[in-house]
């Protein structure tokens, strides 16, 4: 009878836990530092003259979020780079990158540059990201991001969802948000969240996102325009004591065109990537 009972009050605690709503705040402290490790991996092929030609990225890498400065209205934040390991295999050359030895390839010149950079935001105390600076992209690595195959680079936004800031969130809960960057090319992502449960401290929402890409990009000095879409799905856990994003696991299918000189070339892959949390 007793083990009746306590398994009883366990199920109500649970219940209750379900429908009551819990507020979702963003809470950092000065001098705080936050680490995150990304893996990527994707593949892609590009289609020319009937000809497919695949290509392959898997990464590694770590950012830190360090928070700077902090008043009741706004808080500062720095984003650093501090280590990345890639493996790129293009049209049958293998090229790697490793932050932590000094072998020289092509990729070394544009990844070395991003590893001595650091982003700076300034999020208000809605935990809205008012002001961010941008990393300095060579030519290789903007073609490499504007793939789809996708680089971890120092953001602040990926430390936490700012639409969940400050909501009353339960099981069962559902919200869109959007958002614009805007530069030699226009994405556009607008994502649908669910929230599928809460336990431990830690919401799991189911994400599904839409990203549209027009613009250009520069292959070998030419001007080339790009267009397309990037859908994805997967799971986000956020951690409802400071409502930093603790692991994010997603599945993105891409379908872009370049358009060069009248010629249209298909990109077509797909990627997975994961993402994990340590708070210090």
């Amino acid at each position: 009878m007793k083990f009746l009972q306590t398994t009883l009050v366990i199920a109500s605690i649970a219940i209750a836990n379900m429908a009551t709503a819990q507020k979702v705040n963003l809470v950092l402290t000065k001098g705080q530092k936050i680490s995150q490790e990304t893996t990527i991996e994707s593949k892609t092929a590009l289609s020319v003259m009937g000809n497919d030609m695949e290509n392959s990225v898997k990464s590694v890498g770590t950012t830190v979020l360090e928070v700077t400065e902090q008043t009741k209205d706004a808080t500062d934040v720095k984003v650093s780079n501090v280590k990345a390991k890639l493996n790129m295999v293009s049209m049958g050359n293998d090229l790697d990158y490793d932050s932590e030895k000094k072998d020289k390839s092509p990729l070394s010149e544009g990844m070395s540059k991003i590893m001595g950079q650091s982003i700076t935001a300034t999020i208000d105390k809605n935990g809205t990201i008012v002001k961010e600076t941008t990393l300095e992209l060579d030519e290789m690595m903007k073609q490499l991001a504007a793939s789809g195959a996708g680089l971890n680079l120092a953001n602040a936004n990926t430390y936490y969802i700012q639409s969940l800031i400050g909501k009353d969130i339960k099981v069962g809960f559902t919200w869109i948000d959007s958002s614009e960057i805007k530069g030699d090319q226009v994405k556009k992502r607008i994502n649908n969240y669910t929230v599928k449960s809460i336990e431990g401290g830690i919401a799991t929402l189911a994400i599904s996102s839409v990203e549209t890409t027009t613009g250009t990009m520069q292959q070998m000095g030419q001007e080339m325009g790009i267009s397309g879409t990037t859908k994805s799905t997967g799971t986000k856990k956020v951690a409802l004591s400071t409502g930093l994003l603790m692991e994010s696991d997603l599945t993105s299918e891409i379908n872009l065109n370049i358009d060069a000189q009248g010629m249209s070339i298909p990109i077509t892959g797909s990627s997975k990537s994961k993402t994990v949390t340590n708070v210090n």
